[in-house]
């Protein structure tokens, strides 16, 4: 389900059975790589294109397990599935990193900023 037309795929990597809505359909893959069947799943242009041509729905908007079933794509090789799935994960881990360190900088210049508009730190020019 959706209120913006963006479908999210998850996986659940916690292990053990969770509780989840009838309103979400669960299932697993078979001879194919979850990470790399996640990433066709949320960034694909083809996919998000099929997504918008199936949904239905009013104010949200759903994609049915039924017509998710009927999706055909060419899929590579799991070998290459895997090398695949390895670049983007090594990619996304990259990325939450930065993200991190962004995040630490801009808390160090709030704090900073902070300093100086309250006369604690003097700036010299």
């Amino acid at each position: 389900m959706s209120d913006d037309e963006v479908f999210v795929f998850h996986i659940n990597y916690t292990g053990g059975e969770k509780a989840v809505s009838k309103e979400y359909p669960v299932f697993r893959t078979v001879n194919l790589d979850s990470d790399f069947l996640l990433a066709l799943l949320n960034h694909s242009p083809r996919f998000k294109a099929f997504c918008r041509s199936q949904k239905a729905g009013g104010t949200r908007k759903r994609l049915y397990f039924s017509r998710l079933r009927t999706w055909k794509t060419h899929l590579p090789s799991l070998a290459e599935q895997q090398r695949i799935a390895a670049v983007l994960n090594t990619q996304q881990l990259e990325i939450d990193l930065l993200k991190r360190k962004c995040d630490t900088l801009k808390a160090q210049k709030k704090g900073l900023m902070q300093r100086l508009l309250t006369g604690m730190t003097r700036a010299t020019v």
